[in-house]
């Protein structure tokens, strides 16, 4: 926790300096028009001092963005003429990936956002997991002030990255000349109040002919509402098993408890729960880039890039549910267990017996839920020409931590509620309302860290059966390390929400080679392959081939054949 603290002062003041600091403003346009699918032109530079460049898809630089696959290219103009401030609203407007939830993740192909690769300047972004074992990249934590522009590849890339661009790759590209200040705001007001969304985002740079620098900071809050403050959604989110008082079944049929209201057309108790719940969550976030690249003395290159999100987000829901950790919605009591006061309280559809209850537990509050979330990494790269040749190399190391805290207030414990209901304290359908010893509070916790260093060579090989061919091989070596820690009641199943302490590592490798031929600019051709060995998976090997042939102008046809695990 220490670390995190000293590293958010350091991004803290470092974004005050560039604040004062600041020499021009820079607003967005505050027109909506969508961004449109863009392609670079593959023509080559007539300067040849001009730099090559890493482009999606490859690990070949080159001077041109086409390639063999198929990529869209939302470029920094367009970016602008949204009028949007986030990265995941451009995403989810474009046709290249409308799949992506709540607009904060990229899902290219809709077979999920974590089977689609994110890049910050060609290295991973790190993946934001959570305690229901979802696995997926927040997109919205770089600042969209600092985007030039956002590569988004429709093709399949594990022979390339690995088995996490099985669907694709959205490459963000920072603005590498960008000189001087920038500022981004968005304020989303709704009539009738509430769930107001407010994002602001600065970045202040400066360029320099032996390098750059890039501070950047973003704000994000968004503030709640009941879906009861909404006219269209006060009828919905109607609730069959968790309507209070509720429903319950015995072996004679299920019957709504007396004094339910409103039934619905099969006569059981359901009702809406629009003024119980929170329809948009309290949400408050900060996260800051500082991309850093020098050139240093023999013709070196060094760059750094660190990151950091950090958020909180508060939300309130109905009171907790009659739900059985092991066996599901409802719990069920003998009849040897059932309160003899059921008799009366439910009526004449029950004498005894056998019984499972539904509802939930309004008199002993709304539940909360607090969930904190950071998530931070530091990626340091070298790069160097290996003597006079047209070949380079170069060492990246990705360092990534992603950390939650998740607090759940009001939830009933299961053990300690049937023991109060037979023992006759509390009767959820009587006035003995004794819940003292029932109710408590979940917290889980977990980390998640990532390391990965690659060493990749990449260059010309020279010209031979009428094609200009270069190429590139590498080495990479990871380790990854979760651990989850949960409070005795989850870890027992004695909440509704499940949960289990757990810790797990993995090791990896891997081994790669690109090959790129390019055949008088009509054909172009590149073919890859990728070994990985996983400590506890074993092996894989995932081959790629591509086709781009310019037939005559305005006529390109594609090609590739790829596999993915």
């Amino acid at each position: 926790m220490n670390a995190f603290l000293s590293i958010s002062i350091t991004v803290f003041l470092l974004g005050v300096h560039s604040l004062l600091w600041a020499q021009e403003q820079e607003i967005q346009s505050t027109e909506t028009v969508p961004p449109q699918e863009a392609v670079e032109s593959a023509k080559a530079p007539s300067d040849p001092s001009i730099e090559k460049i890493e482009v999606t898809g490859s690990l070949i630089k080159r001077i041109d963005v086409e390639g063999p696959s198929p990529m869209v290219v939302i470029d920094r103009e367009e970016i602008e003429k949204t009028g949007y401030s986030e990265i995941g609203e451009i995403l989810r407007v474009s046709t290249a990936s409308p799949f992506g939830g709540d607009g904060a993740t990229a899902d290219l192909k809709g077979i999920g956002s974590s089977r689609t690769l994110v890049l910050l300047n060609g290295e991973r972004l790190p993946s934001k997991g959570d305690f229901y074992g979802n696995n997926n990249t927040q997109v919205n934590i770089i600042p969209l002030a600092i985007v030039e522009r956002i590569e988004i590849l429709k093709d399949g890339a594990s022979a390339t990255y690995g088995s996490d661009a099985l669907a694709g790759v959205v490459n963000i590209i920072t603005r590498k000349d960008f000189d001087g200040s920038a500022f981004i705001s968005k304020l989303d007001v709704s009539a009738p109040s509430g769930g107001e969304a407010l994002r602001a985002s600065y970045a202040y740079g400066k360029h320099r002919s032996d390098g750059h620098f890039l501070s950047s900071f973003q704000f994000r809050h968004n503030t709640p509402h009941r879906a009861s403050d909404r006219s269209y959604l006060q009828d919905l989110n109607k609730e069959f098993y968790f309507s209070n008082p509720g429903n319950f079944q015995t072996s004679s049929g299920l019957f709504p408890v007396p004094g339910c209201t409103p039934l619905n057309s099969q006569g059981y108790c359901e009702q809406a729960t629009a003024d119980k719940a929170l329809y948009n969550k309290f949400n408050l976030g900060i996260s800051s880039v500082t991309d850093y690249e020098k050139k240093l003395a023999g013709g070196k290159k060094f760059k750094t890039l660190f990151y950091l999100d950090h958020e909180w987000t508060h939300s309130e829901q109905f009171g907790d549910v009659f739900v059985d950790p092991v066996n599901g919605i409802g719990i069920k009591f003998t009849g040897a267990q059932a309160p003899a006061s059921w008799t009366t309280d439910l009526g004449s559809n029950y004498s005894g017996g056998d019984i499972t209850i539904y509802g939930r537990l309004d008199d002993i509050g709304l539940v909360k839920s607090f969930d904190e979330q950071t998530g931070l990494g530091l990626i340091l790269s070298l790069e160097d020409e290996i003597g006079t040749t047209s070949w380079e190399w170069k060492l990246i190391n990705n360092t990534q931590r992603f950390a939650e805290k998740s607090v759940s207030k009001n939830r009933i414990k299961y053990n300690e509620f049937r023991t109060a209901v037979i023992n006759g304290t509390y009767n959820p359908f009587g006035s003995a309302r004794d819940s003292s010893t029932f109710v408590g509070t979940y917290e889980n916790q977990g980390e998640y860290n990532v390391n990965r260093t690659t060493l990749n060579f990449s260059g010309e090989l020279g010209d031979s059966f009428g094609a200009t061919w270069s190429s590139a091989v590498g080495f990479q070596a990871g380790y990854e390390e979760y651990k989850i820690d949960v409070d005795d009641n989850t870890a027992n199943n004695n909440f509704s929400i499940k949960g289990a302490d757990g810790s797990a590592n993995r090791n990896s490798y891997a081994a790669y080679v690109e090959l790129h031929g390019l055949f008088a600019n009509s054909l172009e051709l590149q073919a890859s392959g990728r070994f990985d060995h996983y400590n506890d998976f074993g092996n894989t090997v995932n081959p790629k081939v591509a086709l781009r042939y310019n037939v005559f102008n305005g006529l390109m046809l594609r090609g590739s054949y790829a596999t993915g695990f």
